[in-house]
């Protein structure tokens, strides 16, 4: 995970502490002032998902997508609607699906 995900999850309302590591980024729009961010395990983002849905698929596809069903059916393609995340890694996957999944 880089940086801007870990400052995306911090500015979405992820709890800032935990197993993963805690991160300094120079932001140069505030005369360089560091401003630190939590980035989590990959334990702890399927934790906070499992908190927002009862279940969530994570698949490498020539790479990582993380999937909730959403439990509403669509009659056009005959399937359940589905919120799909993409990432290089399953950390990455799982993080852009928190952050869907607790969109304001």
């Amino acid at each position: 995970m880089d940086y801007s995900l870990a400052k995306e999850l911090k500015d979405g309302g992820f709890e800032q502490d935990g197993r993963g590591i805690v991160w300094g980024g120079q932001l140069p729009k505030y005369g360089n002032k560091q401003e630190m961010v939590y980035a989590p395990t990959l334990e702890e983002l399927i934790e906070a998902c499992l908190k927002e849905c009862e279940t969530f698929e994570l698949l490498l596809n020539d790479g990582w997508s993380a999937t909730k069903d959403q439990g509403l059916w669509d009659t056009e393609y005959d399937k359940f609607l589905e919120l799909t995340t993409e990432g290089k890694t399953p950390t990455e996957a799982v993080a852009k699906l928190w952050l869907a999944l607790n969109k304001t």
